[in-house]
């Protein structure tokens, strides 16, 4: 049913249902928003590349502090955080 569109909500009705390489597609071909970058972060997270996951959240947060504090309460992103020490890398934002 989701395969005519395209569109952000689709991304997460796919991210949903666990298919992250149909919701990274159609992410990758969006706009850039903190929005989009964020479920790209937690898209690759999931996928196991954590370089793209943490600079898609950087860039995020980075468009969007309210991003900051969302990752802690998402677990791919929480454990990114932990991992790779994001927190210090977020204060500016």
């Amino acid at each position: 049913l989701l395969m005519p569109y395209g569109d952000y909500n689709t991304a997460v009705a796919y991210c949903a249902l666990d298919r992250n390489k149909n919701a990274l597609g159609i992410l990758s071909e969006c706009e850039k928003t903190a929005q989009v970058n964020y479920m790209l972060a937690l898209l690759y997270s999931r996928e196991g590349d954590d370089r793209q996951a943490v600079e898609y959240y950087l860039q995020a947060c980075s468009q969007n502090p309210q991003y900051v504090r969302r990752g802690n309460l998402d677990p791919e992103i929480s454990r990114l955080i932990k991992t790779y020490r994001l927190d210090e890398q977020t204060t500016q934002y």
